[in-house]
């Protein structure tokens, strides 16, 4: 499926240079391309307004 799909998958961070665990099919490139200067939450951080 990977190799059928290849030229569609997206990774996260691929300017690490790592080997991905996860491809994703589909994805938008919002998640894949940040915006510079919007620093991405997580889960348990406190957002202030």
């Amino acid at each position: 499926m990977i190799r059928e799909h290849e030229h569609e998958l997206k990774v996260l961070k691929p300017e690490s240079g790592t080997l991905p665990q996860v491809f994703y099919l589909g994805l938008d490139d919002a998640f894949v391309q940040p915006l510079v200067g919007q620093g991405q939450p997580a889960l348990w951080q406190e957002v202030h307004s």
